[in-house]
């Protein structure tokens, strides 16, 4: 039964990733991105400010977008991606639309495209709406990062099958400079799948102390 439901697994990403990329090919005719990618106005990601790297309070914003590798999901299941193409991770906290809410949105682009550019129709891959807990920072023995909650709503399904309920654990390391650069940023979504990012860049903010 295991091995069915991994096989069924495996052909749906292959699926969701050949579509993605005939897609791809057809924006791009076909083989590298076009020289109009990326939008020279194309905001990048906010950075957080000197203040809140000096006396930093609790943590009350996140944003982090990386590429991903194949050996650092599990179970195993991305299939090789054509040339030209990279899949990312990216993290939104809190949501645009709702401060409860953290998103996380997986998606394919360009390979070298700078972060934080709207992700192209359809190389969506997967998007969860996660209901925030708990955020938490500890400096020791250097920065790094706890994100709890569980997941509300998945506007585009996961590859992994349903998630709607689980709980899910972000965890990483930060260093803070004009981009905050994390690292093994990421975790599971329990008892489905786990993806940690290598490296990510963006921001993490901190309330003001007064």
């Amino acid at each position: 039964m295991a091995r069915k439901q991994r096989a069924g697994r495996g052909r749906w990403i292959r699926g969701v990733v050949f579509t993605l990329a005939m897609a791809a090919g057809l924006s791009g005719c076909g083989a590298a991105a076009p020289d109009s990618e990326p939008a020279p106005s194309a905001a990048p990601l906010a950075v957080g400010s000197a203040g809140s790297r000096s006396a930093p309070g609790r943590p009350i914003a996140l944003v982090a977008e990386g590429t991903g590798d194949a050996a650092w999901v599990l179970p195993p299941a991305v299939p090789p991606l054509p040339p030209g193409l990279e899949f990312r991770a990216r993290y939104t906290y809190p949501a645009a639309d709702d401060d409860d809410l953290l998103d996380l949105q997986v998606f394919l682009t360009w390979t070298g495209a700078p972060t934080g550019l709207p992700i192209a129709p359809g190389f969506l891959i997967t998007h969860l709406r996660i209901q925030v807990d708990r955020f938490q920072v500890s400096r020791l023995p250097e920065p790094n990062l706890l994100i709890t909650g569980t997941v509300r709503s998945v506007p585009v399904p996961s590859p992994f099958g349903a998630t709607v309920g689980r709980l899910v654990a972000i965890t990483g390391g930060f260093a803070e400079g004009a981009t905050t650069t994390f690292t093994m940023l990421g975790g599971p979504v329990a008892g489905s799948h786990s993806t940690t990012l290598p490296s990510a860049t963006g921001s993490i903010t901190f309330a003001r102390r007064d």
